[in-house]
């Protein structure tokens, strides 16, 4: 059963969010475990759920979507020992409107939620439906009936009782959305996320914020289905193979290891946070955090201390900790990769087709990314599988002496020698060496190093999917997407009006300068005694030259107003040559 409770919360005058109803009950509590004093006794593991479901600037929205995770119970050993999500439906009426007005309501407005907890993440499924009840349960005007939630939650379950594939689980996720938001800074992301650091999702709209978060996820193959360990950083990371359905997936996730564990033990994942769990991301158990809100104060606690900080209002990324934005920045084959993807999308966004088939669809934008994935992983792998030049030629030092006064001089190879300085240089200088030196120092790298074997190596892939690019392709790419993501086409009518009037200018001092050429040709001397006063040639290119410099002084202007502010926003542009300190920092050790 994949649906648990279905719950209403409701915001009380004096004591704040407060649970009103649950269905199915929540097993018995002991005295000892019950936090709360009003409403429905909660554990203590569920201290924060009211205050998710009703987030911070909630009142400004009429209806707004919630999604978040809850740790697993002790006292409860017949639920799950993992992580459980939960998805609520926040909606407000005026008072007046109400039939049933009860003594509690002392506002002008009443406002409720109405949620759904789960033990996967169904957030996308649940919507739709989860919608339409709450509306109903509002136009009822009488918040005494609950029968409508009992119904919800009966409904649910017979819903998706069937076992989960991959489109149910991917509902609430629009890649196509996150690529034409994000653009460049998509595939910046998505490296980040190898890293484990620590990185807040901002912004006014709860839902988006949560949204972007698990589209980010569905890029990871089978991670979605591997979440029970997010909701709190002490909990541990175990694969789960049972649920696959797919046998072709199956392969492919247990041949490249699938999924990366990049929320291990110490890490914590929150698609939205509310100001009651802060204590949660600056304890000294969390080493590394993702997490959403809409609330500043997390943007200004120093206790936080965010190394990246994401705007989904304005599609920006903030880098806190400035070395991360060089380790991260996009080689030519990166920004080849995912301006290919910009097109696509850019060219079917209009038509609204996400046909699976289609190529511009989510799940096609997610095979784009898996082949990069698995491109990655088949390098690093024959990287750490291959010998290094020095220990080559020791083994060829040490064949000499063993074979002493009978050694004979090998001819030269045909074939150049595979070894990790190949490798290197030929596979994994397009993926960021300085970046993959950041990702083979986390967790999650080496807990796939050992426990994935050289099967990664059984079907061959030539490095890089856009291997061999250009930096001027780059550079290209990296200016048209910036001026993409400033609309300049829609801004540059004032600098074309501006050049007109320039030019126009130019023509009719032009015109000046003639007629006074003519003039001064006469051989009267009192006719050129009055043309001295006249204006010069040296006055009309001096007049030319301020209405130009003021022209280019308003477009310099220009580009710095509608600049983003973030330092990220100018990464694109900005982003340094990557320099080859593989070997210097002893990147990879030698093979096993």
């Amino acid at each position: 059963m994949n649906i648990i409770h279905v719950i209403c919360v409701a915001f009380h005058h004096r004591n704040g969010p407060i649970i009103e109803y649950v269905y199915p009950p929540f097993p018995d509590l002991d005295s000892s475990s019950a936090d709360n004093e009003v409403g429905v006794k909660l554990p203590k593991e569920w201290k924060e759920l009211p205050f998710f479901c009703l987030p911070d600037g909630a009142h400004k929205n009429e209806e707004d979507f919630v999604w978040f995770h809850l740790p697993p119970v002790a006292q409860w050993p017949e639920y799950s020992k993992g992580s459980f999500f939960g998805i609520s439906c926040y909606r407000q009426i005026a008072s007046e409107e109400l039939i049933n007005k009860t003594p509690d309501i002392t506002r002008s407005t009443v406002q409720k939620s109405v949620l759904v907890i789960t033990q996967k993440p169904l957030f996308g499924s649940i919507k739709e439906k989860l919608n339409v009840v709450t509306q109903t349960f509002f136009e009822q005007k009488d918040f005494s009936k609950m029968d409508i939630l009992k119904d919800l939650y009966t409904n649910l379950n017979e819903q998706l009782s069937k076992p989960l594939n991959d489109a149910v689980l991917f509902n609430s996720t629009s890649l196509k959305t996150l690529v034409h938001s994000f653009r460049l800074k998509t595939l910046t992301l998505y490296k980040l996320f190898f890293l484990e650091k620590r990185v807040i999702f901002f912004g006014s709209k709860v839902e988006n914020i949560c949204s972007f978060q698990y589209s980010l996820i569905s890029l990871f193959p089978d991670l979605i289905r591997n979440l029970q360990n997010v909701a709190k950083p002490s909990l541990h990371f175990d694969r789960n193979l049972q649920e696959i359905i797919n046998k072709e997936n199956k392969e492919k996730v247990e041949r490249y290891g699938m999924p990366l564990s990049i929320f291990g033990k110490g890490c914590f994942f929150q698609p939205y946070i509310p100001l009651q769990q802060i204590n949660m991301i600056i304890s000294k158990e969390t080493t590394s955090y993702i997490v959403g809100t809409s609330n500043t104060i997390f943007l200004h606690n120093k206790e936080c201390n965010p190394d990246v900080i994401v705007n989904v209002d304005d599609f920006t990324i903030e880098f806190k900790n400035k070395e991360l934005e060089h380790v991260v920045s996009l080689t030519p084959a990166d920004r080849k990769f995912i301006d290919e993807i910009i097109k696509i999308v850019d060219n079917s966004w209009e038509d609204g087709n996400n046909d699976i088939m289609f190529d511009g669809s989510d799940q096609s934008i997610r095979s784009k990314f898996e082949l990069y994935l698995f491109s990655l992983l088949y390098s690093i792998k024959l990287y750490t599988n291959s010998p290094s030049e020095s220990a080559l030629q020791a083994q060829i030092q040490a064949h000499q002496i063993e074979d002493g006064e009978n050694y004979v001089t090998s001819p030269e190879p045909q074939f150049q020698q595979i070894t990790q300085e190949l490798i290197k240089k030929e596979l994994l200088s397009d993926f960021n060496l300085e970046w993959l030196d950041s990702w083979m120092k986390t967790k999650n790298y080496n807990l796939w190093d050992m426990t994935t074997s050289q099967g990664v190596l059984d079907i061959p892939i030539d490095g890089h999917p856009c291997k061999g690019s250009s930096a001027f392709d780059g550079v290209e790419i990296s200016l048209r997407n910036t001026f993409k993501d400033l609309n300049i086409d829609k801004k540059m009518e004032p600098l074309k009006q501006g050049f007109s009037s320039v030019l126009s200018s130019a023509e009719s001092t032009f015109a000046k300068l003639v007629e006074n050429t003519k003039a001064n040709s006469t051989t009267d001397p009192e006719e050129k005694k009055d043309h001295r006063k006249s204006i010069t040639a040296n006055e009309i290119i001096g007049n030319i030259q301020m209405k130009s410099s003021s022209f280019f002084n308003n477009v310099s202007s220009f580009i710095k107003r509608y600049q983003p502010q973030t330092s990220s926003t100018t990464s694109t542009i900005n982003e340094k040559p990557m320099t080859d300190t593989f070997a210097d920092k002893n990147f990879i050790a030698e093979p096993r």
